[in-house]
């Protein structure tokens, strides 16, 4: 009977102390992040007329979810006297193109950037939430962004 007890509290203790995958969607007022099973994820933030995103890999320990960003790039190739001179620039979508200076321009209202800036280093995954972590802390008051109302400084899992 003690073996069965004990055998019992140790798959409860071990099960409690696994870690819950934080691969899935999560949304907020003001974005989205999708966690991929591959180790790579993509933030989507938006604000009145300016749309921003990130994508990367992510690890998890423990409760932390920490991100690397990595930029996509786009090449621009421009045709000189001395030959072809390729740049590079941060892509606007999440595709990789090669433009030259025939390419047609193409123009929106909306502006779309990728942004480093906007990638989080890490966030903490508590109940189904993503908190943004900010100097070492878990922010737990609502925070002013760009919107009238202050908005909760976690994302939820949709």
């Amino acid at each position: 009977m003690r073996v069965i007890i004990f055998a019992i509290l140790l798959l409860w203790f071990s099960s409690s102390l696994s870690q819950k995958s934080p691969v899935g969607h999560y949304k907020r007022a003001d974005g989205n992040i999708w966690i991929y099973p591959d180790s790579t994820f993509k933030i989507i933030y938006h604000e009145d007329m300016t749309r921003s995103w990130a994508t990367g890999n992510w690890s998890y320990d423990k409760r932390n979810i920490n991100f690397i960003f990595k930029p996509i790039y786009d090449t621009f190739t421009l045709t000189t006297k001395q030959g072809l001179i390729d740049s590079l620039f941060l892509s606007k979508d999440f595709n990789s193109e090669r433009y030259d200076e025939h390419s047609p321009k193409v123009s929106s209202m909306v502006r779309v950037y990728q942004s480093e800036k906007e990638c989080p280093k890490t966030l903490q995954l508590i109940n189904d939430k993503l908190y943004i972590v900010f100097n070492g802390k878990r922010l737990k008051k609502k925070i002013r962004i760009w919107y009238i109302n202050p908005i909760d400084p976690f994302f939820i899992k949709d």
